[in-house]
């Protein structure tokens, strides 16, 4: 039970240090607000899902280390974007596409049989993450036009 708990509660802690640490400003686009809130639900939703009991299969299957490779494709490219809504729309939209082809590699390799519902599982997880993805990537386009718009007005 604990070892369920305890690494639950610092994921939990840790997004809630870092939406501390990089909250968009109060007046920031309402849009770059929300792209940020489920750019970590899916952060959270992710490393919840695949830590616990595994999308590939069962959370034992090294296949799963490809979600935190994902993860982790994703703080490099805000890194480099500097948290700004224009490069956040572009990593995410790479995140969503790598999200589809983790699956397609799994499929292609058969890497979740062991899994008792292999390959709807994969399918379906591959679908709420993409449009989670997706969903911040296009909050975060809005936000970016929102900035340009509002600094070409005045």
């Amino acid at each position: 039970m604990i070892q369920t708990i305890l690494p639950l509660a610092f994921l939990i802690f840790g997004l809630w240090l870092v939406f501390r640490r990089i909250r968009p400003k109060p007046s920031a686009p309402r849009a770059q607000r929300l792209g940020w809130q489920v750019t970590l639900l899916g952060v959270f939703l992710m490393a919840w899902v695949s830590g616990a009991v595994g999308i590939i299969g069962s959370e034992d299957n090294p296949a799963n280390l490809m979600f935190g490779a994902l993860l982790a494709m994703g703080v490099c490219g805000a890194a480099i974007s500097g948290l700004r809504p224009k490069g956040l729309r572009i990593t995410l939209a790479i995140m969503a596409a790598a999200q589809i082809a983790i699956a397609l590699v799994d499929l292609y390799w058969e890497l979740g049989v062991d899994g008792p519902v292999w390959p709807r599982d994969v399918w379906t997880a591959t679908a709420i993450f993409t449009i989670i993805w997706s969903t911040a990537a296009a909050l975060f386009h809005r936000a970016h036009k929102e900035i340009a718009r509002s600094r070409a007005n005045g």
